[in-house]
């Protein structure tokens, strides 16, 4: 069974992040299993199929391990296979999103005080175009800054519709990529707007790359 100790209490933020808070709060810990190699992992955020973790070590995007964790009612401890989505350089080591091949148990779950999303928001600035139909086709530039499983936020200069159908459209090298959602809100700043959309056929890993 893993003995899971606590990392420190820290009253630091961290802005423009995941929507994870950190070290407010004592975190549990698990263990990614790479091939041979196994390490400790600090758990900052947990939820359905999602994990947001910080490793000591390095992990990359596309990087496939297996999560562990202790599970009172699943077993002394649970193994579940995913691929890292998301990584950050912090510090010495990583903070990274795992994308798990089955839900995490309930009682591993680790949200924000009083959020109930289900999915976990990673920072991003993807650059491309927003497509969308409102009585005649209309584009413009936008730039996805965080996903989630479900969603995405992007950052566009007109207001477009909500619950619109809508199509994020962007370039890496020289492969066009498409995601499709529907817009869901929309929030005005001082030069341009927020939009949220829902994703409806791929998920926001997609967006980094990766296909589940």
């Amino acid at each position: 069974m893993i003995d899971a100790p606590h990392t420190r209490t820290d009253r630091r933020f961290r802005l423009g992040g995941s929507s994870v808070l950190r070290h407010v709060a004592p975190k549990p810990v698990g263990i990614v299993s790479i091939g041979l190699r196994q390490q400790t992992v600090t758990i900052l955020g947990a939820v359905g199929v999602d994990v947001h973790v910080l490793s000591q070590s390095p992990l990359g995007v596309g990087q496939h391990l297996t999560f562990i964790v202790s599970s009172s009612s699943r077993g002394p401890e649970i193994a579940i296979p995913g691929i890292v989505h998301w990584a950050n350089p912090e510090g010495t080591g990583t903070e990274a999103g795992i994308a798990l091949q089955e839900a995490i148990p309930h009682e591993i779950a680790l949200k924000l005080p009083g959020c109930e999303r289900e999915s976990i928001r990673y920072a991003c600035r993807i650059h491309g175009k927003m497509l969308w139909i409102d009585g005649a086709p209309n584009s413009q530039p936008a730039v996805v800054i965080n996903y989630s499983r479900d969603g995405m936020c992007l950052q566009v200069a007109a207001a477009v519709p909500v619950e619109c159908d809508a199509q994020f459209l962007w370039w890496t090298e020289e492969e066009e990529h498409r995601i499709d959602g529907v817009v869901r809100w929309v929030i005005g700043q001082d030069e341009g707007f927020l939009t949220g959309c829902e994703l409806v056929k791929e998920t926001g890993y997609h967006l980094a790359g990766v296909r589940l």
